[in-house]
Formats: C-alpha cells, sequence, structure tokens
C-alpha cells in the first residue's frame, strides 16, 4: 500500500497496554507523533523505553471524570480506541464498554478531536451461527462512538495473528500441547485472521485518511478458517506435528463452554476470563461480510499476510520461546507487586497460569540497583548460575535424561543481545532502564518443556529497589512434570548462590 507521509499529530490512544495498543504506541512513536496514552495501569508502560517522556493517564473512564477526561483530550487530532473489557459477566461487561465509548465519546467531541478510529469485531450471522456476546459488544460499542458526532473508522478483525495475541498463543500452545483434538460441539464457526503487522499499517493509513472516514471497513485474509483447522495447520507447519481431530462420542456431551475455558486456562497459561470470551466465539462467523477492504481501497485481499506465513513470522527462535507476551508484560513486575508485604530474602515455589515459578527476591540499597544488575551481566556472561560442581552435575544429569536442547554458537561466551545463544542458553530478552532491568534466558527441552531464568532489578511505587532471580517452567507433557518435580529440589541452593554471587562486591561508598 503506498502512502504519502503523514503529518505529525497529536494522538490519543485508549486501551495502549493492549496486545495491539503497545506495538501501535510503538510505530506511532517511532514516526514521531505525540502520543497521549489512557491506560489502566501505569506499571505495565513502565519497561517501555522512553516511556517517562510520554504522557500517561490512568484517569478512570467514568461519567464523573468527563470533565478531567475532556482537558486531557484538548488539542488531540484522532483517538485511537482499542479497549474491550473482558469480565466473567456478561451484563458487566456490556455495560461497561458502553459507559466507556459514551463517555470517550462525549469527552471526545467536547474537545474537538477530529477522528476516532476504533478496532472492533467482524462478525455476520445465518440461520445456523449466531454472534457472541462479545462480538456483539464490539459492534455495539461503534454504535455509542458514533453518537458523538466525530468522523468514525471502524476495522473490524477477526483473530489477531502475532507473537502475544492472546487468542494466537492459544492456538501455538494447543497445538504444542495437545495428543490430539477433540471434537466440541459447538465449534462451528469459522474466522479470517489478520497479521499483526497488516492491521498496524491499516491503522497508520487510516489516520486523517478522509476515505475511512466514517466508514466500516472489514479486513481478513482471504480464506476463512475453522478453529480446528487454526491448530492443525500451526501444529503441521511449525511444529511438524500432524494432529488428529477425534470424536469422543459420550464424552464430548460435557464439552460445554465453561468446562472448556477452564481447560483451555489450565493448558495455555490464558487467564479463565480471558479464555471464556475467545472460547465463546468458536461457535461465531467473524468473517468479512457487506464490507470488505476493496470498497475503498481496490487492494486484492491476497496482498494481505496469509495465516501460513504469518504464524512462520510469529514463531521465530525469539517469538517461540519468550516467556514475555505483549499481552503480559512485565510479568515480574504484575506478579510481585500486588503481592502483600513480606520478609525479605522471600523464597517462593508455586504454580501460576500452568507455569512453575521458584523465586528468590530481596530489597537492596537504591545506590547499588546499577552496580547489581552489572554483577548479573557478568555472572551470566561466565555461566556461573549453578555456583558449585555438585549442582552443575545434577543439571547436567537432568537436562540428558529429559532431552535438552544443545544450541550452536558462534562465540565463547553469551554476549547479552537478544536471540544470542552459548550452551543451553539463548538470550530471549533484554532491559535496562533506571526503573526496571531485566535479562531473560530461555531453554527448551524436547517433548517435554520450556525454561527460563531471569534476573531483575526493579524499583516498585514506593521507590524500593528488588533484586530478583526466578527460574520459571512451562510443562508441555507429563514428563515436563516430572522434570520440575526433579529439578525444584536443586532451585533454593543455586538461587541463593547466585545472589549473593552478585551482591557480594560493596560499592567504594559502602
Amino acid at each position: 500500500m503506498n502512502q504519502a507521509p503523514t503529518k505529525i499529530c497529536t494522538i490519543a490512544i485508549l486501551g495502549a497496554t493492549g496486545y495491539i495498543g503497545l506495538i501501535l504506541t510503538r510505530h506511532l512513536a517511532q514516526k514521531g507523533h505525540n502520543l497521549r496514552l489512557f491506560v489502566r495501569d501505569k506499571r505495565r508502560l513502565a519497561y517501555l523505553k522512553g516511556s517517562e517522556d510520554l504522557y500517561i493517564s490512568d484517569t478512570p473512564i467514568i461519567r464523573e471524570n468527563l470533565e478531567k477526561i475532556t482537558q486531557e483530550l484538548e488539542g488531540v487530532d484522532v483517538i485511537y480506541y482499542l479497549i474491550h473489557s473482558m469480565k466473567k459477566s456478561v451484563k458487566n461487561f456490556i455495560q461497561t464498554d458502553n459507559l466507556i465509548a459514551a463517555v470517550t465519546g462525549e469527552a471526545a467531541a467536547k474537545a474537538n478531536v477530529r477522528q476516532i478510529i476504533y478496532v472492533g469485531g467482524l462478525g455476520k450471522t445465518d440461520e445456523e451461527h449466531e454472534l457472541s456476546k462479545h462480538l456483539q459488544s464490539r459492534q455495539t460499542t461503534a454504535v455509542y462512538l458514533k453518537e458523538s458526532g466525530i468522523p468514525l473508522t471502524e476495522l473490524r478483525t477477526g483473530i489477531v495473528s502475532g507473537e502475544g495475541s492472546a487468542s494466537f498463543e492459544m492456538i501455538r500452545t494447543l497445538s504444542t500441547k495437545l495428543p490430539f483434538i477433540p471434537i466440541i460441539p459447538f465449534n462451528t464457526g469459522a474466522c479470517q485472521i489478520i497479521d499483526i503487522d497488516d492491521l498496524i499499517l491499516y491503522l497508520d493509513r487510516a489516520l486523517n485518511n478522509p476515505a475511512y472516514k466514517d466508514k466500516i471497513i472489514e479486513l481478513g485474509t482471504e480464506h476463512a478458517y475453522s478453529y480446528n483447522e487454526l491448530i492443525t495447520i500451526y501444529a503441521r507447519i511449525v511444529k511438524q506435528r500432524d494432529l488428529k481431530v477425534i470424536d469422543l462420542p459420550v464424552i464430548k456431551h460435557l464439552f460445554i463452554e465453561p468446562v472448556i475455558s477452564v481447560l483451555i486456562s489450565w493448558f495455555t497459561r490464558i487467564p479463565v476470563a480471558l479464555a471464556k470470551p475467545l472460547i465463546a466465539g468458536m461457535k461465531s462467523l467473524a468473517i468479512v461480510d457487506k464490507h470488505p477492504i476493496e470498497a475503498i481501497e481496490q487492494v486484492p485481499v491476497l496482498q494481505c499476510t496469509t495465516y501460513e506465513e504469518s504464524i512462520l513470522n510469529a514463531s521465530t527462535y525469539r517469538d517461540e520461546i519468550a516467556f514475555e507476551g505483549h499481552w503480559t508484560v512485565p510479568v515480574d513486575i504484575q506478579f510481585y507487586l500486588r503481592q502483600s508485604q513480606q520478609e525479605y530474602p522471600h523464597l517462593t515455589q508455586t504454580k501460576r497460569n500452568g507455569l512453575f515459578f521458584s523465586t528468590l527476591i530481596n530489597e537492596i540499597d537504591n545506590r547499588d540497583k546499577s552496580r547489581v544488575f552489572e554483577n548479573a551481566k557478568q555472572l551470566i556472561q561466565k555461566d556461573q548460575f549453578e555456583q558449585s560442581v555438585t549442582r552443575r552435575f545434577l543439571i547436567d544429569l537432568l537436562g540428558t535424561l529429559f532431552q535438552r536442547e544443545k544450541l550452536q554458537s558462534s562465540s565463547s561466551f553469551l554476549t547479552l543481545t537478544e536471540g544470542a545463544i552459548w550452551k543451553d542458553w539463548r538470550v530471549a530478552a533484554v532491559s535496562e532502564s533506571d526503573k526496571h532491568s531485566f535479562v531473560t534466558l530461555s531453554s527448551q527441552f524436547k517433548g517435554t518443556g520450556f525454561l527460563w531464568s531471569q534476573i531483575s532489578v526493579f524499583e516498585d511505587d514506593a521507590h524500593r529497589t528488588f533484586l530478583m532471580l526466578r527460574l520459571f517452567f512451562e510443562p508441555i507433557s507429563i514428563t515436563g512434570h516430572l522434570y520440575w518435580n526433579l529439578a525444584k529440589h536443586i532451585h533454593p541452593g543455586m538461587l541463593q548462590a547466585v545472589y549473593d554471587a552478585i551482591v557480594e562486591e560493596k560499592t567504594e561508598e559502602h
């Protein structure tokens, strides 16, 4: 798609910490636009480089705050509206979505915003299919936004394919873990996907584009896939697995939506509250209907990235085994800052969302954080995790027994750049900032699971600084659970030894 360069605008992104919001924020910031980000939790943006220079509001979008929201939208040219509630109660989330859309529209009109760009959902009904409550709500949200009188661009999409998308992560995990696909009675729907990069290009193209204003635009691949096809295609292309679809005549009648939602959450680590609307959509047709993009752009649908191309793009070495999906970043801060006050140092071994954790966390002097993180990087580069011959032997033995992946590296030491490999480890993520610095290393075991090691130095809302060491593991089979139950006994001594090695050096001022 050829498009003239867009002039610099002041843009508000509502829902900036969602999957699409984070990627769109990065894209628009790189193009030089002035951004105002509206979020529920500012901490989820803390890891973004340059976030301290962004205008970030966590003002609740409720009628009582209408005047303040209007003030915060003063001078904004365009709003990207990416808010969708995922509540357990259907009644509650519909009311919440409608209220937020109505308040946003009213505030935007008072602030003289010139355009609202909204990402909604595909949905077509026929004699055999109806829209799920969540798909209905996404289309109703547009109605409330239109009442503002501001030109609205409604981009309707199905599943967004890309690393970190909840739907995509569900497909990827199920294709990895399921021994077969059981027939589910209500799984009769179909979906046209959209690659995240394609969606971002269309969101960019819609900005101040007269052809897009006051339009509904439906985006998707040429082919509509059943949900079983989405899983089996991924398994075949990326995992080289031939997943069979099997009918279980008696048991299948127990596969009702609440049961499937719990099972999906158990398999994929997606919270049940988020799994429910995704599962409910399996009986709907999320396909292009009356408003194809060709009606505006005259661009063949075949130019969209195909599903096969998209899953390959999203399943590179870095995306395939990096734990930090966009919709959960930064998971370590979320996990620990929500806990009650504890005695430190604090060692925990727990399970959450299908993941096993061994964690040691302790408060350190704020003045030491740069020195501590530098020590941590040196420890990683020297490959001194185990800190004892005995632990090294036991870990190597478990690696051999459970077929830990051996990687080929081009250097004699581990460089801390994303994608670098050495022995059993690959650098999945590196970030260093004043508030939060971390290194995440990843490894995997054939047919067993995925292992990560992470060292973090971060500051909480009370300006206390912590050093956190974590090992976390995602089993993909029964042998994965066996591996963890054996390995977890090594972790306490290992984490304590690593902690001591990192903090043992003292700065001159001490």
